[in-house]
């Protein structure tokens, strides 16, 4: 009898677990599927100029542009977490529940481009049926889960698989290492939940492989919980910066090449030449880990900053300073009001405009704020600039090696024709770090 009941101990836990799949996805479908929602977006048509032949443009209106994407209600008063690129720049954003045809309107309170996290809020008189954020930090290789969206349309679709790895570095997604599903994830499902078999959100589903089966990507609800909570307090992350243009060598640490005028990195005595091989305790061994170590790094607080210069490991003080990216072009309706407004700035004989840097215009195009140098706006698709490589929203900074700060300045260096070496700042939002570009023009 007593062998009999150790054998039995022994082969209960592989039964049960042969026969959970079949009735625990049933069970977590009912949990789970209320709590999630599609989403339907809408872009209006735009008013463009389109050159026909040389030197005659007629005006054009581009179509509607409609989209639709997956999001879950992470409280009963109408939050919903999503991927930012299923509702930036888009106009008009629509959430439908699980059995119910009725479209609802939703407002963005924020959306963070650099952990692909948006925050939405709906209001409507039904009772809602929140999703519990559960622990990603817990997940194992081999753990079942299962997605929820709206794939091409097909609302509250559930898939199951397992999480395949965990800490995946693929920084052409996102800021976080990302998990790994075989779970079947199509276009639509972005934004829709990752849930383990306790019905808790662990990931928020992001991206796919193109022609790769069972090959998915999550982020993992920790990191979304941190975006999450400055997205309902601010409607932005407060993240830092310290103002500095870097390159990697191959070796460990990387290069400063660049330090912006009364940035932090110029305050704390940072010098171009530098090799940084450690921030707030983290190890820079790749051009990658600086960004990330300088965005998780709180702002206004000071942190060490380990350099090498002529052979020596100095340790500097630097105090990270916001950085208000998102707070500036992250939000639908800021793309709105820069479409139906005139941009007007001081011509460049009649090849392009140029802005002065104001608050204003740099949020307009999508500048953080920390580097202000004229930007330039209605460039003619028929220049010789715009052939030169030169694009809207570019900065331009440098005039025949003479440093320009405002477009008044620019355009009393420009007014002659003449031939000028023009370099430009490009605002890469990703790795935070301006692209240096230079072009010869003759005006």
């Amino acid at each position: 009898m007593k062998g009999f009941f150790l054998i039995f101990c022994f082969i209960l836990p592989f039964f049960a677990y042969s026969v959970e799949p079949s009735k625990a996805f049933v069970q977590l479908a009912k949990k789970v599927r209320p709590g999630v929602v599609n989403i339907s977006t809408t872009k209006a048509g735009v008013n463009n100029m389109v050159q026909v032949f040389p030197g005659y443009f007629m005006p054009f209106t581009s179509p509607e542009v409609t989209a639709s994407g997956s999001g879950f209600i992470v409280d009963k008063e109408g939050l919903i977490i999503t991927n930012a690129h299923v509702v930036k720049n888009f106009d008009k954003i629509q959430v439908q529940f699980i059995g119910d045809d009725k479209h609802y309107p939703a407002k963005v309170l924020g959306a963070d481009s650099l952990s692909d996290i948006a925050l939405l809020k709906v209001n409507v008189k039904k009772r809602l049926k929140p999703i519990v954020l559960g622990d990603s930090s817990k997940l194992e290789v081999g753990e079942w889960v299962a997605a929820i969206g709206n794939p091409h349309g097909y609302g509250h679709t559930m898939t199951k698989g397992i999480i395949s790895a965990v800490k995946r570095e693929i920084d052409d997604l996102n800021l976080f290492p990302l998990l790994q599903t075989d779970a079947s994830v199509n276009p639509g499902n972005s934004g829709g939940p990752l849930v383990n078999l306790k019905g808790e959100v662990v990931g928020v589903n992001q991206a796919i492989v193109r022609g790769a089966v069972g090959i998915n990507f999550a982020i993992p609800i920790n990191n979304v919980k941190e975006v999450f909570k400055d997205l309902k307090s601010f409607g932005f992350v407060r993240r830092g910066f310290i103002g500095v243009n870097f390159q990697g060598d191959g070796q460990k640490g990387v290069i400063v090449s660049n330090i912006v005028f009364g940035s932090p990195a110029q305050k704390a005595g940072l010098k171009i030449k530098d090799r940084i091989i450690s921030f707030a305790g983290k190890r820079i061994n790749k051009a990658r880990d600086l960004p990330k170590a300088v965005r998780q790094a709180k702002v206004g607080q000071k942190v060490n900053l380990k350099v090498v210069r002529g052979g020596k490991v100095l340790t500097l003080n630097i105090v990270p300073q916001m950085l208000e990216e998102d707070k500036f072009s992250s939000i639908p309706e800021g793309s709105k009001k820069r479409r139906n407004r005139k941009i007007t700035g001081d011509n460049i004989l009649g090849q392009f405009q140029l802005l002065e840097p104001n608050t204003s215009n740099l949020r307009a195009f999508g500048h953080p704020g920390w580097a202000k140098h004229p930007i330039v706006v209605n460039l003619k698709t028929n220049s010789q600039a715009f052939r030169k490589g030169l694009r809207e929203g570019d900065m331009l900074y440098q005039i025949n090696g003479k440093m320009v700060s405002s477009a008044s300045l620019a355009k009393k260096l420009l007014k002659k024709r003449h031939s000028y070496k023009l370099n430009l700042l490009r605002y890469d939002s990703y790795s935070d770090r301006y692209h240096i570009l230079s072009i010869k023009v003759s005006f």
